[in-house]
């Protein structure tokens, strides 16, 4: 049986303090975060 390997990510656009908050709280959580 194969195994199903998942690889997710997260884009966030914009950089002010809800963005930046929303990319910290999924780095935190073991996502790749990338901001625009």
């Amino acid at each position: 049986m194969e195994h199903l390997t998942l690889h997710r990510s997260a884009a966030v656009v914009g950089g002010g303090p809800a963005g930046l908050m929303a990319a910290e709280t999924m780095a935190r959580s073991g996502l790749p975060v990338t901001v625009y």
